[in-house]
C-alpha cells in the first residue's frame, strides 16, 4: 500500500474516532483553511500579475490592446464604455 494510502486511511480513521461535534468542528476549522490559503494564493497572484504590469509600462505611454482581423461574416464587437457614477442626492439638513 502506498504511504499516500496509508496517510488517508489512518487520518480517516482518526476522524471516524472523533465525536459528531468534534467532526463538524473540524470539517469547519478545514473548510476556511482552504478558503484562507486560497484568497492568499489569488491575492499573491493578483500582486505578481499587477507586479508585472507595473514594471513593463513604467516610462513608456500605454498603447492600445493590438486587434486581430475579423473573419468574413462574423460581427464586430464594440468596445465597452464607461459609465461615470451619478452624482449623490443629499438630504436637506432638518435637524435644525
Amino acid at each position: 500500500m502506498s504511504k499516500h494510502k496509508e496517510a488517508y486511511n489512518e487520518a480517516r480513521s482518526a476522524f471516524d474516532g472523533l465525536k459528531i461535534e468534534e467532526q463538524a468542528i473540524f470539517l469547519v476549522e478545514s473548510a476556511l483553511s482552504m478558503l484562507a490559503q486560497g484568497i492568499e494564493q489569488v491575492g499573491a497572484m493578483m500582486a505578481r500579475q499587477f507586479n508585472d504590469e507595473g514594471d513593463t509600462t513604467e516610462g513608456t505611454a500605454a498603447t492600445p490592446p493590438r486587434t486581430t482581423k475579423k473573419a468574413a461574416g462574423t460581427k464586430a464587437t464594440k468596445p465597452a464604455t464607461v459609465r461615470k457614477p451619478r452624482p449623490t442626492r443629499t438630504k436637506p439638513d432638518t435637524t435644525a
